[in-house]
């Protein structure tokens, strides 16, 4: 087969072997599709290559946990990320390569998202330029890795995006209700989205041919559309006394101290984000275009505009910023992962305006491959590094952990373990890694974190309750409750290293029905 590009065969020669020729127009979507999926797979290696026990603090076996039953809310978060996770492990197995997987596919759903929004503003090569540079931004790569839900706006947002520009371009009454579903999914995955509708609503507002359709049956289905996906979760947050509302403002502390400077910095933060993706554009258009002039179009593209495209890339950061030195919320830098996206693409529309000519694919495609395979190598020697400074989160033995939990309750009780609760990063983690698959139950406030789970199933079957070594408090409340008391010892062993044992102790609650046995 041979591709042309630019004048020149990506596949040199006119054997049989190669007598395929596809012309640069049908070159897109093959070149498109190969982005994705390499991308995909570069940093699943990288996922599952660099860390042990995914992230330490329990974000991704927490939503893992949340996913074992499917709810319209969570007393910390509303469900999208939930929904991804417990559908994945619906189809794919409990392993640390299949999490990295999902991770990182939904990386590729968010780039998919972002050509679909190039392509309302640049032709194939602009856009195939522009999807690559994105591919290099920090929120679509190793920070996005940490699934939970700021990682799962990153596939929304920019499909969000793209619908909406889409129905006000067209005034398609599909496009429209996709538009508003997306919209509605873009909330369930992070209220914070409220500041990407914000930028829709403004982008229309400010241009007359988009407001026009914004008031007519295009705003009505979106509108209805965007109703109907948050219905459930909105009487779900009416009937749990507004659990993740409460949650946020004592996650985030608000802090008037430094409020504005604080708004700032992350908006500082934001424009830097697609600091390698400019990179990557720059290359594409020299020698046509030297470094000051580029600089010179990037700085113009900071200045405020109603143009709906610097709206949809901006207004997301300048609305943050407000709403930071307004409420004086801690806003943290993994809430803006999928901003770095549009300002790839307004600084691309702003170069494809500049310049005749198509961009230079060959030197992006090289810096790309050049940063995804020092990124594979990367990952292991990063793994470790960790290892030799003795990390617990790469060290701690938590699969081990999970399958002595597993062991021991079939040599107690004889059953498959049904039910596991404790501190959560320890019994999320063991529900995820064990083989028997229990469910978790939330420790200390199971009416509030997990009230999904019924009492008296957990009475009938039992539960096993981890705890850190010698944890009174943990231990105490397991024995409250008839359970016998075990310390188990284990250790990790990975990629040719042993490493120094850990201590727990499982208190295991017998069923209901063993307890009534044994005391009669």
């Amino acid at each position: 087969m041979a591709l042309s590009l630019e004048g020149r065969r990506l596949f040199p020669g006119q054997s049989a072997r190669f007598a395929w020729v596809v012309s640069r127009e049908e070159a897109f979507p093959f070149l498109l599709v190969a982005l994705l999926v390499l991308h995909a797979a570069v940093w699943a290696w990288f996922g599952a290559a660099s860390r042990s026990n995914f992230d330490y603090g329990g974000d991704m076996v927490e939503t893992y946990a949340w996913g074992q039953a499917w709810q319209a809310g969570y007393f910390k978060h509303p469900p999208l990320s939930a929904w991804y996770t417990g559908a994945w492990f619906a189809m794919f197995p409990h392993t640390d390569l299949s999490y990295a997987w999902l991770a990182s596919a939904n990386t590729a759903v968010g780039l998919a998202g972002f050509a679909l929004l190039c392509r309302e503003f640049l032709d194939r090569r602009w856009t195939l330029a522009c999807v690559a540079a994105a591919a290099l931004t920090p929120g679509l790569t190793a920070m996005a890795l940490r699934f939970n839900a700021n990682a799962v706006l990153v596939s929304v947002w920019p499909l969000a995006m793209a619908f909406f520009v889409r129905a006000m371009n067209r005034g398609l009454t599909r496009d429209a209700i996709a538009a508003g579903l997306l919209c509605g999914l873009a909330m369930l995955g992070k209220y914070f989205s409220a500041m990407m509708l914000g930028a829709l609503l403004l982008s229309a507002l400010l241009n007359a041919p988009w407001r026009a359709r914004l008031f007519s049956r295009t705003g009505f289905c979106i509108a209805a559309a965007f109703a109907i996906c948050l219905l459930p979760h909105g009487l779900w947050l009416i009937g749990h006394d507004f659990a993740p509302m409460s949650y946020a403002r004592e996650a985030t502390g608000f802090n008037t101290d430094s409020a504005t400077v604080r708004g700032l910095q992350f908006a500082a933060r934001m424009l830097l984000f697609p600091a390698l993706g400019l990179l990557l554009l720059w290359l594409t258009v020299k020698p046509q275009i030297r470094l000051d002039q580029f600089a010179a179009i990037v700085g113009k593209c900071l200045r405020p505009s109603t143009d709906p495209l610097w709206i949809l890339a901006l207004a997301p950061i300048v609305l943050s910023a407000l709403m930071t030195a307004i409420t004086a919320a801690r806003t943290s830098t993994l809430w803006g992962l999928p901003m770095g996206m549009a300002l790839i693409l307004l600084v691309g529309s702003r170069l494809s305006a500049a310049r005749s000519s198509a961009p230079r694919l060959r030197p992006a495609g090289l810096l790309l491959a050049v940063s995804w395979m020092a990124m594979a190598i990367a990952a292991p020697v990063y793994w470790h590094a960790g290892a030799d400074r003795g990390d617990a989160a790469l060290t701690e033995p938590r699969l081990e952990l999970a399958q002595a939990v597993d062991e021991l309750w079939t040599e107690e009780v004889g059953t498959r373990l049904p039910w596991v609760s404790g501190p959560m990063y320890l019994a999320a983690s063991t529900a995820f890694y064990a083989t028997s698959g229990p469910g978790y139950l939330s420790f200390n406030k199971p009416e509030r974190c997990t009230p999904w789970v019924d009492a008296n199933s957990v009475e009938r079957d039992g539960r096993a309750i981890i705890c850190s070594f010698r944890d009174p408090g943990c231990i105490a409340i397991g024995e409250s409750l008839g359970g016998t008391t075990h310390d188990l010892t284990v250790r990790k062993s990975a990629r040719g290293r042993t490493f120094e044992p850990v201590s727990y102790s499982v208190v295991i609650v017998a069923p209901a029905a063993r307890s009534l046995g044994a005391v009669q």
